[in-house]
């Protein structure tokens, strides 16, 4: 920020043409709640949205105006989730019900702060990257995007219904290899690998951006391809 600042036109030039990417932020909070009963998922809803509202204060502050933030998908879909759930406790897709419910009262939460940061910044553009649409349009129709398997995982020790065992992850030392075809597997890749695969089956699809900034208000349109 000083180097940019020190430059004819300063800081502010910059960021008013930039386009700022929110990833989903507290996804990992969301993961660890079967392991953890320290925090729960409304601490992590609340903490999480208060975050992602400062920062964005700052970075408007700085002359930022673009933003696609986005959602958390449904987090008790991934292997490790579906492990650690009671079977008697699963939502429609069959995955973890109590983990899915808190993430989908978590992305409602976010897009009514999104509006709110919309009426207090009206000269902003605010896109809500839908990731909880995103993955269970591929999720219901898996093969239609080229998944042979929605959840099992295609990475770490094999074995049981999963796939999946918890001392062994993808990217650690103790995790074997790959499985054959693993495009064909990545939606159901444990936590440290699975954002690298599913990007090639979002990034086509304009499905999953939506403004933030809709001609009324409780209204949510399309937003347009990346």
């Amino acid at each position: 920020m000083k180097n940019l600042k020190a430059r004819r036109g300063g800081a502010n030039n910059h960021m008013d043409r930039t386009l700022f990417w929110l990833g989903s932020i507290g996804a990992h909070d969301f993961n660890r709640i079967h392991r953890s009963g320290t925090f729960s998922p409304e601490w992590i809803t609340h903490n999480t949205i208060d975050h992602v509202h400062k920062l964005i204060q700052g970075m408007v502050k700085q002359g930022g105006k673009f933003f696609v933030i986005q959602g958390l998908p449904p987090i008790g879909c991934l292997p490790m989730n579906q492990v650690f759930s009671p079977r008697n406790e699963k939502d429609r897709f069959g995955c973890a019900l109590r983990i899915n419910k808190a993430v989908k009262h978590h992305n409602v939460l976010f897009q009514k702060k999104l509006h709110e940061l919309q009426k207090l910044f009206p000269n902003c553009v605010f896109v809500n990257a839908d990731m909880w649409m995103a993955f269970t349009k591929v999720l219901s129709s898996h093969r239609k995007f080229g998944f042979l398997e929605p959840f099992k995982a295609c990475c770490g020790s094999g074995g049981g219904l999963f796939y999946f065992n918890p001392k062994k992850l993808c990217g650690t030392s103790h995790a074997s290899v790959l499985c054959q075809g693993r495009r064909a597997y990545d939606l159901g890749l444990d936590p440290p690998q699975r954002r690298h695969a599913q990007g090639p089956c979002q990034a086509p699809h304009p499905w999953w951006l939506h403004a933030s900034f809709p001609p009324h208000p409780h209204q949510v349109q399309e937003g347009p391809h990346p």
